[in-house]
């Protein structure tokens, strides 16, 4: 039955969030064009006017662009907060709750889906920062085979230092791949609170969600503090780089788990659609 959820969550879901990533590609694709034409003013084709003109437009585009990014970044992540109230905790809830599957395939299909979004959403990023970045230098056409083979032996040097932290790396991709479950789980969790009430269980879930990424940051903030002073003071050995990578990992993974149940037991023991 998680197979048959999953489809039609996806069916559901991949429309706006392909307009979404393309709207995102489409926009750097024309500020790499017009970075290509302001590079391309620099041969004085343009008139002075002309070329005052462009920057102005450029600039104008360059902010519209990165709020633009952001913004799509953003929608697609609440989106889907919005999408697990609304199918869960409304009138659609009476239909999802009466199919024949358990509470954890409810869940499941709808974090598999956010999550697998949030990545695609974030290689889009990249693609798009690559777009940008690239169209403000020439630098292709000044490398030669040397550059290549002492950038490749850079990489070899660093790769035999980063070898000596494995447990540093381990513990790094393995935040990287459940921070997105961790986020949205959280999201979840204050959708599942802001559910209790009788009135204003949205509104409800919103302000708990906005409570809890202000607690969130001032708690990161609170242990950023002695480690930083740690850093400053001790000068940190790589073993206790690699300890401190281990155990922060174990924090993350154990609170999602944990979060994981959490909204788990929403549904089933506390489960109000009035």
């Amino acid at each position: 039955m998680l197979k048959t959820l999953l489809k039609y969550e996806w069916k559901d879901t991949w429309g706006l969030c392909t307009v979404c990533n393309g709207i995102a590609l489409i926009l750097s694709v024309i500020g790499a064009l017009m970075i290509s034409l302001w590079h391309y003013s620099d041969d004085r084709t343009f008139t002075d006017t002309q070329t005052t003109m462009l920057g102005v437009v450029f600039s104008f585009y360059i902010i519209i662009y990165i709020v633009s990014v952001f913004a799509i970044v953003l929608v697609m992540k609440y989106y889907f907060f919005l999408r697990y109230y609304k199918n869960l905790f409304t009138d659609q809830g009476y239909l999802m709750h009466t199919l024949p599957v358990k509470s954890t395939d409810l869940i499941n299909s709808k974090l598999i889906i956010a999550v697998l979004w949030q990545f695609i959403t974030g290689i889009v990023v990249a693609i798009c920062i690559v777009l940008i970045s690239f169209s403000f230098t020439n630098i292709f056409a000044e490398l030669s085979i040397t550059d290549f083979a002492e950038a490749f032996h850079d990489i070899e040097i660093e790769l035999e230092e980063l070898m000596k932290g494995i447990p540093l790396i381990v513990s790094a991709v393995i935040c990287g791949l459940i921070s997105p479950v961790f986020e949205m789980l959280l999201m979840y969790m204050a959708v599942g609170i802001g559910q209790l009430s009788k009135k204003n269980r949205l509104l409800l879930s919103i302000l708990v969600l906005i409570g809890i990424y202000i607690g969130k940051r001032f708690i990161s903030s609170l242990l950023s503090f002695p480690l930083q002073m740690f850093v400053i003071n001790e000068d940190p050995s790589l073993t206790s780089v690699n300890i401190g990578s281990v155990l922060l990992t174990l924090a993350i993974v154990g609170s999602t788990v944990g979060l994981y149940f959490l909204n788990k037991y929403f549904i089933e023991k506390k489960l109000n659609l009035e």
